[in-house]
């Protein structure tokens, strides 16, 4: 559990929070308290009179007024019914006493209104998604602002602390349903708060029409004003309880409430008893004026009910916005739950791969597509159907055609996975996972997916697990899908038949999923026998599909025999006409034979007489092999050497080579380059000039694509190698290519590129060095050997994988004598070298890491030290990679070198910490408190393994902080969280002022002190975040890849003390550390999304503040960045994107108005 945990998770709780100012990325903004009022020391007292229109108060009228709101406040404490309701708000934040605004004049009160109205508008600008929103929000705070500003000067004090209070924060409530269904009594209330405090005045005798009606009856008006305000109190209560509960507990307590609609009743049957002594008791001049008062609450009422509607409809569109942005965020949660594993599926080349699968021929495919059986399986919504047809009968060129075709038939989700023997498209398990992913993406309601998928991720998605089926089935119940596998007998054959037995027996099994499959595949009987000889097309054999076949491959033969004439200037129609009909096949009417047949009449040169082309035609191939001896036939003797060389590396790669790698491995073993002292004295060529020899040399076998270099057809690596001897028709100088063989050249490359000077050269680390090294030299290690090689990428951390395979199975243990030995070098010294590289540098994947230890015997000297080194760089890895399976990995070999090391060992501490870390970084993916309590538990036994003066005490506390903040998060648990801040104020005392990892001491200090000011809101708290996010900055280099990280955590608290203080040195501090940190980020690294989005939302305050149009233009277009540098699939792009669209939704129209100004102004 590294830094990048901790930045990462801060965004996660912004995400959360969904303001409008995007905190940043990975803080939490203090949610300001809704009504704060000042001691009354700091109160404005100055005297004026109330303003026209209101009828002048009596000197008592404020005693008088206490007495009647304190006795329907003590009325209602003292019942059971409100009893509850009354605790609650007096122990709660938001209220402001009466004693306070007694103590206030009009001017007082009328300031205390403007103070709380500000923060509820600020609290509005925080909470609303958009500009538009905060508009309407404000609209309504304002005129509520106006109509309290009117009654103030003469209102009861208590009415205005209820007032202020409650009827503020009820335009903003979170809440759609609660707001809907308080609206219009709100609008109500709030729009005769003038006539409720004059109410007071029916209690003075000159109110009264007689002196006697005045002693008899003034108690029981009274009596009548507290039986209204009890109404009133209690309403306002339980609008305010309404606002500041959650949706869940709101229902419940909903349930001992009356109705909204009852309580206004109730209030309005009160104002009529009122309003009828009014009518009896009363002169015409209060009369008059409770008359006028009621057409002004007319007008504002009807005021306010359009504007809080209006604003109840801006809420739900915003409230849509959040429920969106919160689904898009799971779903990308799920994806990235399910995709398939990097380390063994390249995206990038499949997508390649299916690029380089020619569309088809027009007027071609109606054998199939016009097919009983297809029709039949197309239309319906379940099902199976089997296409089976020899090599370059089109099978892969109609599947991908299918991918655009059939949502065109009918509407319904399309997955596929198109196996290759080829490295990452033969596993099952990485078919189902990409067929899942791409399933996910597409379907709305994945919320079933979402519950089956809660406690598993990839790995479980296996054939013979039950988990992938269920998943597919629950989803697919009211969501048809169509599945294509293509070329399935190209799936790994170890794991293949349990796949066939699933997809066979599905329909069975889940007779309610509305999914259909499409598998195409050569017809080998041990696989077409697995299936229903009825859901079976066989090519071969079908009368139908043969002349159809025929038919479209001659279309195809005739187009390219059209190219191939223009190309020979061959324009004699019947010269053209007879050579077609030398064309026809007798045994291999296929669209791969019309290619390698005009490939290699393409490659001929031009006659001298135009008989000679018949003689040509009359000598072509019949069959692809005859095709691919003929072209091996051409094959300069001189060349023959690099050729076989050139495929013995496309069969052995473990992942398709590029151009330059090829280029270095075909020269690696030249002399000349024993002199090289750096990669640039190797003499290559261009990619360009080396492609054109390439394909010179080959191109009847290879194509490239992206600079990757393929072969053309699996049918090429069936012909080098064959699996039985009568089927060998391999020239001589090709006979002893053995997949062995190939291994083993390409492992003799890896080597001897690691033997070249400039190579040896590189300070690469010792292992028992770098098990050792501080986190942050560990880091800028890594960084430093990226890039740097051009074949390090794939030799450092491939040669395992081609040394395994260049033997037999038996071998299981490492040779550790595979180069020659050259002048005064050791052989042993590339395998050491090779092992320092591959366990201390980020180039290996869990993959290549399993294949490492596996091979290394278990008594090795250094295995443990090999261990740990290479956990912790697996650790490393999954910083750049996201890869779990690397921290599941790093994690195992983690627990079995603690398992082995005694307690008292030196590096005991050190290990456990390493582990401590590996098991945080599976935290934050999983989120789950059993992993947490596991981390935290192996960071209390890394505490004890290392007291205080042992070497690694700064690390262990630094990791037990890390962990206890992380647990406080989760649990809120506050003691944990100050058990966090000791242990990273130790770790820091502790370190040396030059330990690497002092820079990160000082970070975890500043989240930890930061995370308790969100908490508190204590200014010491975040001073001090801010002081130990400076020294984490100044103690990081400035070229560190860390730099970044720490330059965020020092703009967040800078961001938050803005928010706490106001202070605008703050805002625009906060600016440049956020622009640094976007400098000192590279494109493609993890943290540089989330510094740019940090600096937009920067930006965007700054811009509401100044209006300055560089802020605003930057705002939008570092928004812009954000989502544009983050990958498809990311679990914050839907956050980056949110915010995107907020900043267009409020900037956006700012820029069109101005455009449009400055062109009218022209």
């Amino acid at each position: 559990m590294g830094p990048s945990k901790i930045f990462l998770r801060f965004t996660r709780r912004k995400a959360k929070q969904e303001t409008r100012d995007p905190p940043a990325a990975g803080k939490e903004s203090p949610k300001p308290s809704s009504c704060e009022v000042p001691e009354p020391s700091q109160q404005p007292v100055i005297r004026d009179q109330p303003p026209r229109g209101q009828p002048k108060p009596e000197e008592d009228d404020l005693l008088i007024a206490q007495e009647i709101w304190d006795e329907a406040y003590s009325s209602l404490k003292g019942h059971p019914s409100s009893k509850e309701l009354l605790d609650e708000f007096e122990t709660g934040s938001n209220s402001v006493t009466t004693g306070q605004v007694v103590q206030l004049d009009a001017a007082g009160r009328r300031d205390l209104v403007e103070r709380q109205a500000q923060k509820a508008l600020e609290r509005a600008e925080n909470s609303s998604k958009s500009r538009q929103t905060f508009l309407r929000v404000s609209s309504l705070i304002e005129k509520t602002k106006a109509i309290v500003h009117t009654a103030v000067s003469a209102c009861p004090p208590a009415a205005v602390a209820w007032g202020v209070t409650c009827l503020l924060v009820v335009p903003i409530v979170d809440n759609m349903e609660q707001a809907n269904a308080m609206q219009d009594g709100l609008s109500y209330v709030i729009s005769k708060l003038p006539w409720y405090t004059n109410l007071i005045g029916l209690l003075n005798s000159d109110a009264w029409k007689s002196p006697k009606e005045f002693r008899e009856l003034r108690l029981v008006i009274r009596g009548a004003i507290v039986d209204l305000y009890k109404l009133l109190i209690l309403y306002q209560l339980r609008s305010l309880q309404a606002c500041t509960h959650t949706l869940g507990t709101w229902a419940k307590n909903a349930v001992k409430w009356h109705s909204w609609e009852d309580m206004l009743e109730g209030i309005q049957t009160a104002e009529k008893g009122l309003e009828q002594y009014m009518q009896t008791y009363h002169n015409s001049k209060v009369q008059d004026q409770f008359n006028d008062l009621l057409r002004e609450t007319a007008k504002n009422r009807e005021e306010l009910t359009s504007l809080a509607r209006e604003q109840l409809e801006v809420m739900k569109r915003q409230a849509k916005i959040m429920q969106d942005g919160e689904l898009a965020r799971r779903k990308a949660e799920l994806l990235d739950k399910v995709k398939p594993d990097p380390s063994q599926f390249s995206s990038d080349r499949y997508h390649d791969y299916l690029s380089r699968i020619d569309r088809p021929h027009r007027d071609t495919g109606d054998g199939v597509l016009t097919h009983p059986k297809f029709a039949q399986w197309a239309k319906s919504d379940k099902g199976l159907l089997v296409l089976a047809g020899h090599p370059g009968t089109g099978k892969s060129v109609l599947a991908n055609h299918l991918l655009e075709e059939l949502p065109m038939r009918q509407p319904a989700i399309i997955c596929s996975f198109f196996f290759k023997d080829t490295a990452g498209q033969t596993k099952p398990h990485i078919a189902l996972c990409k067929v899942l992913h791409e399933f996910l993406r597409q379907i709305e309601n994945f919320h079933a997916a979402e519950e089956k998928l809660k406690q598993s991720d990839r790995d479980e998605i296996r054939p013979h697990s039950s988990l992938f089926w269920n998943v597919l089935d629950s989803a697919t119940r009211d969501q048809a899908a169509s599945v294509i596998f293509d070329a399935l007998d190209e799936c790994d054959p170890e794991q293949r038949p349990e796949l066939l037995e699933r997809l066979s027996s599905y329909q069975t099994d889940f007779p309610r999923s509305k999914v259909k499959f499409l598998l195409t595949m050569r017809p080998f009987h041990t696989i077409l026998g697995q299936f229903d000889p009825e859901s079976i097309l066989n090519l071969d054999d079908d009368s139908r599909c043969r002349q159809s076949l025929s038919r479209d491959i001659a279309i195809v033969a005739r187009n390219r025999l059209e190219k191939f004439a223009a190309m020979k200037l061959i324009e004699d129609q019947n010269m053209k006409n007879s050579l077609f009909g030398l064309l026809k096949p007798e045994n291999d009417r296929t669209y791969l034979f019309v290619k390698l047949l005009f490939d290699f009449l393409e490659k001929q040169p031009m006659p001298l007489l135009r008989s000679q082309w018949f003689e040509l035609f009359k000598q072509l191939p019949t069959t692809v092999e005859e095709a691919y001896v003929a072209f091996l036939g051409r094959v300069d003797e001189r060349s023959r050497d690099v050729v076989k060389t050139i495929l013995e590396l496309v069969l052995a790669a473990a992942q398709p080579l590029t151009l330059t790698e090829m280029n270095i491995a075909l020269i690696v073993n030249s002399p000349y380059c024993l002199d090289c002292e750096e990669e640039d004295q190797l003499q290559l060529q261009g990619n360009k000039a080396f492609k054109t020899y390439v394909l010179e040399s080959c191109g009847f076998f290879l194509d490239v694509y992206n600079d990757r270099i393929y072969f053309i057809h699996q049918t090429v690596k069936d012909f080098l190698l064959p699996k039985e001897a009568k089927d060998d028709r391999r020239p001589d100088w090709l006979r002893s290519i053995c997949i062995e063989a190939c291994h083993r050249s390409l492992a003799e490359r890896c080597f001897a590129y690691l033997s070249l000077p400039f190579v040896k050269a590189t300070e690469f680390m010792h292992i028992e060095d770098y098990s050792r090294a501080p986190f942050y030299s560990q880091a800028e290690y890594h960084r430093n050997l990226k890039g740097r090689f051009q074949f390090g990428e794939y030799a450092f951390s491939k040669w395992v994988i081609h040394l395994r395979n260049s033997h037999e199975p038996a071998e299981d243990q490492l040779p550790f004598r595979i180069v020659p030995e050259t002048g005064d070098q050791s052989p042993e010294t590339p395998i050491n070298l090779a092992m320092r590289i591959f366990t201390c540098s980020t180039f290996a994947s869990h993959v290549e890491a399993r294949v490492l230890v596996d091979s290394l015997p278990a008594e090795h000297m250094d295995r443990d030290n090999i261990l740990t080194s290479l956990s912790e760089s697996l650790l490393a890895r999954y910083h750049e990679s996201s890869e779990i399976s690397d921290v599941n990995y790093a994690i195992s070999l983690a627990e079995e070198v603690v398992g082995r090391t005694p307690q008292g060992h030196p590096c005991l501490a050190r290990r456990l910490a390493g582990l401590c870390r590996g098991v945080g970084l599976k935290y934050e993916r999983t989120g789950t408190l059993d992993t947490l309590n596991a981390c935290v538990e192996v960071a209390e036994k890394a505490v004890d393994a290392a007291p205080p003066g042992h070497p690694d005490y700064s690390l262990v506390m630094f990791r037990r902080a890390v962990s206890l903040e992380s647990l406080s998060e989760h649990t809120k648990d506050s003691d944990a969280l100050d058990r966090s801040i000791e242990d990273a104020t130790r770790a820091v005392k502790a370190a040396s002022p030059d330990d690497p990892d002092r820079a990160a001491f000082f970070n975890i200090l500043a989240i930890c002190l930061g995370c308790r000011y969100l908490l508190n809101h204590s200014i010491q708290d975040i001073n001090q975040a801010i002081y130990a996010a400076e020294k984490a900055v100044n103690a990081t280099p400035d070229d560190h890849i860390f730099k970044s990280r720490n330059l965020n955590t020092l703009g967040i608290w800078l961001d938050n003390r803005y928010k706490h203080a106001n202070e605008t040195e703050d805002l625009d501090r906060s600016i440049e550390v956020f622009k640094k940190a976007m400098a000192t980020s590279s494109p493609g690294e993890i943290e540089r999304p989330h510094c740019v989005y940090n600096l937009s939302g920067q930006l965007a305050i700054r811009y509401r503040r100044t209006k300055a149009d560089e802020d605003r233009t930057g705002a939008i277009e570092m928004a812009k960045e954000a989502v544009r540098d983050t990958p498809d699939g990311d679990r914050w792009l839907p956050t980056y994107s949110n915010w995107l669209e907020q900043v267009m939704d409020e900037f956006g129209e700012e820029e069109e108005t101005s455009d449009s100004d400055e062109t009218g102004s022209q």
